[in-house]
């Protein structure tokens, strides 16, 4: 009986000499001495009793001691706050359509009150007929444009006359482009009417790009608002 007696009394000890070793391993200053000790004496106990001690320690929240805890998830209410609304969005849509309406609008007024002059700028003769042509092409330019106001006013709203505005603008690049191969094609290609022409491709090109990348910030905006609303 005083065997037994002595023989659990040394068990005990041990395993209370492994639980101390455990917490000097480990001290106070991580916050988990409490468990660390616990968990060491049941390391203990177990290795004495001969059962398996490889579960994985874990600490409070029940997360592995070297995995990091899942990142906070956004709900669908906080998410849209931090990004663009609708509202802001068009007001990018806005400028960006109202930049390219006031320099068209500009370039037309010019062809219609300076037709001889602009008709030279482009190595056509001072002439009233080229004048003419130019004045003509000036109120093209208005036509054109007819479209970009109700933009400008609520680029949401009239959201496919967005689109009709997008490819106004395609179709005068690639006209455009198409002229400036043809005149190469004549060996006119280094005259003043090559010159102006690639000024408007750059323009036109620009432009496009412009209210293009503004139309897609806003297609983005409007579809998060309605999954957002969808979300309630």
């Amino acid at each position: 009986m005083a065997d037994c007696y002595n023989g659990s009394m040394r068990k005990q000890q041990e395993i209370d000499e492994g639980a101390g070793g455990a917490a000097r391993r480990y001290p106070a200053s991580n916050g988990y001495a409490t468990t660390r000790e616990a968990q060491a004496k049941n390391a203990a106990l177990n290795g004495a009793m001969g059962r398996s001690t490889s579960q994985p320690e874990t600490r409070h929240g029940g997360y592995d001691d070297y995995d990091a805890a899942p990142a906070y998830q956004e709900s669908a209410y906080e998410a849209p706050r931090r990004r663009l609304s609708v509202g802001k969005a068009s007001w990018i849509a806005r400028l960006a359509v109202l930049i390219v309406f006031a320099l068209n609008v500009t370039c037309a007024i010019q062809f219609i009150l300076y037709p001889v002059e602009s008709a030279a700028a482009y190595g056509l003769p001072r002439t009233q007929e080229a004048g003419a042509m130019a004045a003509g092409l000036g109120v093209a330019f208005l036509m054109w444009n007819v479209t970009y106001p109700a933009v400008i006013v609520s680029p949401s709203r009239f959201r496919a006359l967005y689109v009709v505005v997008l490819f106004q603008q395609l179709v005068g690049l690639v006209g455009e482009s198409f002229i400036l191969w043809r005149l190469y094609g004549t060996g006119l290609g280094s005259g003043l009417m090559a010159a102006g022409i690639t000024r408007f491709i750059i323009f036109d090109a620009a432009g496009l790009v412009l209210m293009l990348v503004a139309f897609i910030v806003l297609a983005a905006a409007m579809r998060r608002q309605r999954q957002t609303q969808g979300a309630y």
